[in-house]
């Protein structure tokens, strides 16, 4: 049987994914690409005693039936010398700069390869803070951040798209204000999705009224307190209007990852959210499907995970009027109490 693309999806196909000789000729087609990706995915099967013809064949009767495809950098890389399969990578960012040239650096091979990356910012020390060996001035994580966003536009990922970043920041960081406005200066961070990592403290002072502190991760002490209502307004009003920040729940994280027992994630603790290939980073909206998936027809089926409908994302960038402010905090925690009763 022939693989049903549509045609819009055959010429993705041919500008990002089919191979191309060194005169950029196409040589292959829709078919011999997930030939070549159940091939690739299939090999390590001798490693484990297994018949590998049977798995490439099984694997490649899934792709060509279009109920499975593997991401981006599958599809681009398997079959190549060192193919490099992942789609998501979280680098680490200190505050010094070979650390943060060496993430710059390391992004740039990753974006190459048709990767994405995530960064937490959140150990840089603030806009205006002195540095010491130098008697400098600090620039802050958010010009950082546009150096990484520079890079991002220059290197094209894979020779066939862009990169996409995701940027952590945690809510408690001095310069938070101006990570979470970022984005109302249009050509500002346009290769980064945002999130702000929100604490257990934060909504603890949220709820209370009580003044937030916000501290300088070089110095570990209270630069300020701020009003939880008006920053979490001000995401929310951020969010509604260009789509970013997003939050991701940090305390919660850490309570249940795997890896807080080993401290094979910074010392136990997960501080920035690792990127998913959809193009760019994941979006932290959780969306539900629009009716139920059908059962699995017998146990080789497996069932698809339905689009949202169209009014999934009604309201942003619409004109719809804006909620008053006790009505749109209300929502928003409506919506985690029903996340958590999930």
């Amino acid at each position: 049987m022939s693989v049903a693309f549509s045609e819009n999806a055959l010429t993705v196909l041919r500008e990002r994914y089919l191979r191309r000789d060194e005169g950029g000729q196409l040589v292959e087609d829709a078919t011999g690409m997930l030939r070549r990706v159940a091939t690739a995915v299939a090999a390590p099967a001798r490693d484990f005693g297994e018949d590998r013809t049977f798995w490439e064949e099984r694997f490649f009767e899934r792709l060509e039936r279009l109920e499975f495809l593997p991401n981006s950098p599958t599809l681009m890389n398997a079959g190549l010398p060192d193919g490099q399969l992942a789609a998501c990578f979280v680098l680490p960012v200190q505050d010094d700069l070979d650390s943060i040239f060496t993430a710059l650096s390391r992004m740039a091979r990753i974006h190459q390869t048709g990767g994405g990356t995530g960064f937490s910012f959140s150990a840089l020390r603030p806009r205006q803070d002195r540095v010491q060996s130098t008697g400098g001035i600090s620039s802050g994580p958010l010009s950082f951040m546009h150096l990484f966003d520079h890079t991002t536009a220059v290197i094209r990922a894979g020779g066939r798209r862009r990169g996409a970043n995701m940027a952590v920041l945690r809510v408690d960081h001095p310069d938070i204000e101006e990570f979470v406005n970022a984005k109302h200066t249009p050509g500002q961070l346009e290769n980064f999705n945002l999130s702000v990592g929100v604490t257990d403290e934060f909504f603890a002072a949220l709820d209370a009224g009580t003044p937030f502190p916000l501290r300088n991760p070089h110095r570990a002490r209270v630069a300020r307190t701020v009003d939880p209502a008006a920053l979490f307004d001000g995401i929310i009003d951020a969010a509604w209007a260009t789509g970013d920040p997003g939050l991701l729940f940090l305390d919660e994280i850490n309570r249940h990852h795997a890896s807080r027992l080993s401290g094979a994630c910074g010392r136990g603790r997960v501080e920035d959210g690792q990127p998913r290939s959809r193009g760019a980073g994941h979006r932290r909206a959780r969306r539900l499907p629009a009716r139920a998936p059908a059962a699995p027809q017998g146990r080789d089926r497996v069932p698809l995970r339905l689009a949202p409908g169209p009014d999934a994302l009604a309201g942003r960038r619409t004109g719809a009027p804006r909620l008053p402010r006790v009505r749109r905090l209300a929502r928003w925690r409506g919506r985690l109490a029903s996340q958590e009763s999930l």
